[in-house]
């Protein structure tokens, strides 16, 4: 009888038991694995946005950190021109450019992007010591640089480039001369070269009446992409390049994704 009644209570705990444990086992069975990868690469947080921008279709944009000490930077020149099938001279123009990294993050999905790219900046900062910073700006996500490296290799603090206030005259213009003027007041107000990069064409095809009173060129960039056609859906991502002391910089459309790998891994290129 005490069996008996041994078994029936074996049971029940066990059947009460299979309850909690079946629907979290399926939750967890919707989720999947990803990993990113980057491998020997300058700038490895700036790869790591754009492959997972384009990869989940987050709007991630990506601001550089000024590049100073002597460890941060690399002679590339050997490395480019190999890439490019050419022979190396002794009169060729050296190039020095960000030194180049590795960086891996695991993540479960569905993923908070947030989250993700700050395990990104966590793994950079215990590789190189420098420290990002992840802030959200309305639907966009924005990667900058917080600590970096002087040249005597102490850690300091870094104001991002798109912090500095800048001021632009009220005047009707397209899309790619408002774009000129944005770089233009950012080299006046800072005092370093900013030039107009790649993905120009992206935003252009539009007129406005633009201007700017001493307002963060970040919030003035927002406002531009809010007034050119498919605005929503482009980020921009801003170099330094430590060979020329200038800034670049450029713009992306990030298409919405739908399908996900289950892996990727970035390869050594330029």
């Amino acid at each position: 009888m005490e069996r008996a009644f041994g078994r029936i209570c074996f049971h029940f705990a066990l059947t009460w038991l299979l309850t909690l444990v079946l629907p979290c086992a399926a939750q967890t069975a919707t989720q999947s694995e990803l990993t990113l990868k980057v491998s020997e690469r300058t700038r490895p947080v700036a790869v790591a946005v754009d492959e997972l921008a384009h990869r989940h279709g987050w709007l991630l944009c990506y601001e550089d950190q000024i590049y100073q000490f002597s460890g941060d930077k690399e002679d590339l020149t050997a490395h480019i021109s190999q890439s490019k099938g050419a022979q190396l001279k002794p009169e060729t123009k050296r190039f020095i450019g960000p030194r180049r990294g590795n960086l891996r993050v695991d993540y479960r999905t569905p993923a908070d992007p947030i989250r993700v790219l700050r395990q990104v900046v966590v793994e950079h900062a215990n590789a190189t010591g420098s420290l990002f910073e992840v802030r959200k700006m309305g639907n966009r996500v924005v990667v900058v640089p917080s600590k970096a490296k002087d040249k005597s290799g102490n850690l300091v603090p870094q104001t991002p480039l798109l912090d500095t206030p800048i001021n632009i005259n009220e005047m009707e213009r397209d899309s790619a001369e408002t774009v000129e003027e944005i770089a233009k007041a950012l080299t006046l107000a800072s005092g370093v070269k900013v030039n107009v990069g790649v993905g120009l064409a992206i935003v252009d095809g539009t007129t406005m009446r633009f201007s700017a009173v001493n307002e963060p060129a970040r919030d003035v960039l927002i406002r531009f992409l809010n007034n050119v056609p498919r605005g929503g859906r482009i980020v921009w991502i801003v170099y330094y390049g430590p060979n020329e002391g200038e800034y670049s910089l450029n713009f992306d459309y990030i298409a919405p994704k739908s399908e996900m790998p289950s892996t990727t891994s970035v390869s050594p290129r330029e």
